[in-house]
């Protein structure tokens, strides 16, 4: 019978045998430290969870308020404009609040506003 290779060679190659894959920013299962009883459990790591993210389209469109309100500015003041008197204008400009029937949306869209 021929001798079984021992060394390492393509471990973790293939698909099939050898180690699998690793993670490249897993470092390991901790090892005991020297002169540890062997009962010596690993402590456990804490880690926080991932930051939820905020869209960015609604961060743009919306501000929230002290009062708790969304702050939105108006629509239909782009373009088109010669058609508009200028009093429908005049009304349209600054912003105003978001409806009550959208609130809840626009907060999911932005956890930390």
């Amino acid at each position: 019978m021929a001798p079984v290779p021992t060394g390492t060679g393509n471990r973790g190659i293939g698909l099939h045998g050898g180690e699998p894959a690793r993670n490249k920013h897993f470092s390991g299962y901790g090892k005991r430290p020297q002169g540890a009883g062997r009962r010596w459990v690993q402590p456990r790591q804490e880690f926080d969870m991932p930051k939820m993210k905020t869209k960015r389209s609604a961060h743009k469109r919306f501000r929230a308020q002290g009062s708790g309100g969304i702050k939105r500015g108006q629509a239909f003041l782009r373009h088109i404009l010669t058609k508009k008197s200028t009093k429908r204008k005049r009304h349209l400009r600054g912003s105003t609040q978001v409806h009550e029937s959208n609130t809840r949306a626009v907060r999911a869209m932005m956890p930390y506003a």
